[in-house]
């Protein structure tokens, strides 16, 4: 009796004994973590080109009246368009111009100007007249590419120039001088009557600028006789005042 006691002591101890042992935790398998991916580059694609035409914005007929329009100008303004188109500028990169021409040009201006662009012609600033207080001579000494001002040609008062109608456009003034023997315009573009200095944004015969202008009929102030308006191109109607063509176009 005394064996049978002492066997279920001892059995009854080694019970206790696993129960207070902790059992060891199942070991988890980690999978290794993927090696980071690189990021996927951006989709890079080329400069598009831009261009609106709407009717003049009533924020830009209040800062035209009075300044670049005034009553008396030979085209009403619903004859005006407002344009903003996208360029190169000086330093190779984007920049949105204003212009406001005649409704007749607009098309014509649009496809220039994207012509320009595919070729990545920079034109410093491309700002309305009005920027200036209308002052043409202060936006030409800064260097700015504009298009309508109702004002008298130069050197003839009392006659309506070709931007009155806004039919005429001129580019990069600064670097592309009005000069006859007797004036410059603007003075501080004097050294650019030099045409072999070869400066940035300046425009010469048969290059893309006049090209894109004379297949539509615009005539280059560079090709005048007795003076020359390397800035200045127009277009002329006829007598019946329709916009002259150029050959084989109509």
């Amino acid at each position: 009796m005394r064996w049978l006691i002492l066997a279920v002591l001892l059995l009854v101890s080694w019970g206790c004994r696993e129960a207070q042992e902790p059992k060891p935790e199942p070991i988890l398998e980690v999978s290794p973590k993927p090696p980071p991916q690189p990021a996927p580059e951006p989709e890079t694609r080329p400069p598009r080109y831009r261009a609106k035409v709407s009717p003049l914005p009533a924020e830009v007929v209040k800062k035209m009246q009075g300044i670049s329009w005034r009553e008396g100008c030979p085209v009403p303004m619903e004859d005006l368009v407002f344009i903003k188109l996208r360029h190169w500028g000086y330093e190779d990169q984007l920049m949105d111009g204003e212009l406001v021409v005649h409704k007749d040009v607009a098309k014509d201006i649009v496809e220039i100007f994207e012509e320009l662009f595919k070729e990545r012609f920079p034109v410093e600033k491309i700002w309305l007249v009005d920027e200036y207080n209308g002052d043409d001579l202060e936006s030409m000494r800064d260097n700015n590419t504009s298009a309508f001002n109702c004002r008298w040609k130069v050197p003839k008062p009392g006659v309506f120039s070709q931007h009155a109608f806004g039919t005429a456009i001129d580019i990069n003034p600064l670097v592309n001088p009005y000069h006859s023997p007797k004036l410059i315009l603007p003075k501080n573009g004097e050294k650019y009557t030099d045409r072999s200095l070869k400066a940035k944004g300046m425009i010469f015969k048969g290059d893309v600028v006049y090209q894109a202008f004379t297949r539509r009929g615009w005539t280059w102030g560079g090709d005048w006789r007795r003076k020359k308006d390397y800035q200045h191109f127009e277009k002329k109607r006829d007598r019946a005042g329709r916009l002259i063509q150029p050959r084989g176009k109509k």
